[in-house]
C-alpha cells in the first residue's frame, strides 16, 4: 500500500499535510508508485479522485492539464459509442 501526501482515491480520504513523511498514514488502495517500473509516481488522478504522492505538486496545475487531457481525448472520441457510456481515464505525472 502507498503513502501518500492527500488522497481522495475512491472516498478514501487520506490528508498528511504538516506531517513529516514518516508519519503518512497509507491508502488502502494499491496505486501504481512508479511509473514504466523506473520513475517514481508524483501524482495519480482520474475519474476516482486523485492521489499526491509528493509535496512539490500543484493540484491546481494537476487538475488543469488533466482536464485539457481528457478534453482532447473526448474530443477524439466523439462519436464513437462507448458501450455502456462510461469512459474512465487517468493520469499519471512521475520523476523525469
Amino acid at each position: 500500500m502507498a503513502k501518500l501526501l492527500f488522497s481522495t482515491w475512491q472516498g478514501e480520504f487520506i490528508d498528511n499535510r504538516g506531517k513529516s513523511p514518516d508519519e503518512w498514514s497509507e491508502s488502502g488502495f494499491k496505486l501504481p508508485e512508479t511509473y514504466h517500473g523506473e520513475r517514481n509516481s508524483k501524482a495519480f488522478i482520474g475519474w476516482d479522485g486523485v492521489a499526491i504522492f509528493d509535496e512539490d505538486i500543484d493540484a491546481v496545475e494537476l487538475a488543469s492539464k488533466y482536464a485539457s487531457e481528457y478534453q482532447e481525448y473526448s474530443e477524439a472520441l466523439e462519436g464513437v459509442p462507448l458501450g455502456d457510456g462510461e469512459v474512465k481515464s487517468y493520469m499519471i505525472y512521475s520523476t523525469r
